[in-house]
């Protein structure tokens, strides 16, 4: 299916849907992977020299959609 509104594009061959279908274990296999890789580690106990810092002008992410409105009253246009 594609597009708005929906409508049947073409049919998908059984190669492609376990193509598709195999995609969501392999984000579950990066997940497992990464969290069997973490430790624990003791925090800075100052500032590294030199480290980067954020841009002062920095605008955070927002994962709601905002209007231009909302984004100017909050200070980010």
């Amino acid at each position: 299916m594609a597009g708005s509104p929906a409508r049947i594009a073409r049919s998908l061959s059984a190669d492609e849907i376990a193509w598709r279908n195999n995609g969501h274990g392999e984000y579950q296999r990066l997940a497992k992977r990464a969290l069997g890789s973490l430790c624990e580690t003791a925090p800075l106990t100052e500032m590294e020299p030199n480290r980067p810092r954020n841009r002062e002008n920095a605008i955070p992410v927002r994962l709601g959609r905002n209007t231009q409105n909302e984004e100017a009253r909050d200070g980010h246009l």
